[in-house]
């Protein structure tokens, strides 16, 4: 399991357009993991404990997101950023499909 330093969960709802006109809600919510960067300061050829790290926190971002929305999830997004010490490839393995299957699953895309 991922044992992250750090979680945020965000949400809004969106109850207007930029114009200021009356619209059917939108609710958007975000969770935010900080994890640790095993691989910071090196370079590794095998990045799966990465897969096995996202897949693991988007578990759990996915739990503790879904009870912040209004209504059934619809699309999601995932993004990651890697520190001076950490290598671009060390934030696209963490993001990787593992840690989008339970976003996947909990919109009913399996």
């Amino acid at each position: 399991m991922v044992n992250p330093r750090k979680i945020s969960v965000v949400s809004e709802l969106v109850s207007s357009d930029s114009l200021g006109m009356t619209c059917d809600p939108i609710c958007r919510v975000a969770a935010l993991g900080i994890v640790k960067n095993p691989f910071a300061g090196m370079t590794r050829q095998d990045l799966s404990q990465l897969f096995e790290m996202g897949g693991a926190l988007g578990a759990h971002l996915v739990s503790l997101a879904l009870p912040h929305l209004k209504g059934a999830p619809v699309s999601y997004g995932k993004a990651a950023i890697v520190g001076a010490m950490g290598d671009m490839e060390n934030g696209g393995a963490m993001i990787h499909l593992k840690l989008g299957a339970p976003m996947r699953a909990a919109i009913g895309g399996g």
